[in-house]
C-alpha cells in the first residue's frame, strides 16, 4: 500500500494535484492496467468503451457514479492523457498518467487539473486520488481485485455562469424551486414532498428540518416512513472561476436500512434524481 515514504503529492498551482509513486511493476504492465477495460473494471470502475485517441467513453462506478471521458494523448507505455467530467456535467478536468521505467519497476505519476479549483478543493481531491492509486498498487501487486463496492456519499457539482448572490435569488425564488427540484407543491419547505421520477420506490419522501443560509447554502433532511432513519442533503452555491459552482451533496445512505442492497438501490436512484436537478439548474440559469 502507498505510504508516505513511498508517494508524494503536491499541487502544482491551485487547480492540479499531482502524486507520484514507485510500482515493483513493469510499465507495460501498468499501461495495461490504465487500459485495458478488463482490468480497469478489477480496480478502478467499468469502462465501456476503449481508450483510443479521441475516442469517448464513460468509467461507471455502479452506484450511480460515472465519469464521462474523451482520450487526448496516448503514447503507450509511457504517457495517457484524457479529459472527464463526474456525472457528466461536473467542471472539466484533465488527468494525465506518466509512466517512467525505473530499474525493473517503474515510477508512475498522475496529474489532475482543472482551471478554477481552489487549493483547499485540490487538497481535498488528494485524498481520493490516494485511495485510487492505492487500489492499483494492491491489484498489481496481487492481482486480486481492489475497487470498492460502492460510495455512501453523493456529491456533484455543475459550473453556471453569472454571480453567485444573483444565481441564489434566481434559483430559490418560490416561483422557480419547482422549475429545478423535483418538489411536490413547488416550494422547499417542512413536510415538502420530493419526487423522485423514475419506476421505483419510494416515488415521493418529505422534507424536514430546512435550514436556510442565504445566499450560499440550504440544508434539509429526506425522510421516508419506511426508513429507519433520515438522509441529509446539502445544497451550496460559491464562486468559482469566473462564475459560480451549484454542488448538491447527500450522505446518510447507510442509516436507512440494515438492508446493503436497498440502501444502494436508493443512493442510485437519487443519484440521478440530483443530476438532473442540476441540469434543469443551470438550464433556468441560462
Amino acid at each position: 500500500m502507498i505510504t508516505a515514504s513511498s508517494s508524494t503529492t503536491s499541487a502544482i498551482d491551485p487547480g492540479t494535484v499531482a502524486l507520484t509513486l514507485p510500482l515493483n511493476t513493469p510499465a507495460a504492465e501498468v499501461w495495461r492496467a490504465l487500459t485495458d477495460p478488463t482490468l480497469i473494471a478489477r480496480w478502478f470502475g467499468t469502462l465501456n468503451g476503449a481508450l483510443a485517441l479521441g475516442q469517448r467513453a464513460r468509467l461507471d462506478f455502479g452506484d450511480g457514479d460515472f465519469f464521462d471521458l474523451e482520450t487526448l494523448r496516448c503514447d503507450p507505455p509511457q504517457l495517457l492523457e484524457y479529459s472527464w467530467r463526474f456525472l457528466g456535467i461536473g467542471p472539466l478536468d484533465t488527468i494525465t498518467w506518466h509512466i517512467a521505467p525505473l530499474g525493473s519497476g517503474c515510477l508512475v505519476t498522475v496529474l489532475d487539473s482543472e482551471p478554477g479549483r481552489t487549493y483547499q478543493s485540490a487538497r481535498e481531491l488528494k485524498e481520493g486520488w490516494l485511495d485510487f492509486t492505492q487500489r492499483l498498487e494492491h491489484f498489481l501487486a496481487t492481482g486480486q481485485p481492489s475497487r470498492y463496492d460502492w460510495r455512501r456519499e453523493f456529491d456533484g457539482s455543475i459550473e453556471l455562469a453569472g454571480e453567485s448572490s444573483v444565481i441564489w435569488e434566481t434559483l430559490f425564488e418560490p416561483a422557480n424551486q419547482a422549475r429545478w427540484l423535483p418538489l411536490r407543491s413547488g416550494v422547499l419547505k417542512e413536510g415538502e414532498l420530493l419526487f423522485v421520477g423514475d419506476s421505483g420506490e419510494p416515488a415521493l419522501v418529505r422534507i424536514a428540518d430546512v435550514r436556510w443560509e442565504p445566499p450560499t447554502r440550504v440544508r434539509f433532511q429526506v425522510t421516508h416512513r419506511g426508513w429507519l432513519q433520515s438522509t441529509h442533503c446539502d445544497v451550496k452555491l460559491s464562486a468559482h472561476a469566473e462564475g459560480s459552482m451549484l454542488s448538491i451533496s447527500h450522505v446518510g445512505w447507510e442509516g436507512i436500512s440494515r438492508d446493503d442492497s436497498r440502501q444502494l438501490r436508493q443512493r442510485t436512484r437519487f443519484c440521478a434524481q440530483w443530476i438532473t436537478a442540476l441540469q434543469r439548474a443551470r438550464q433556468l440559469i441560462g
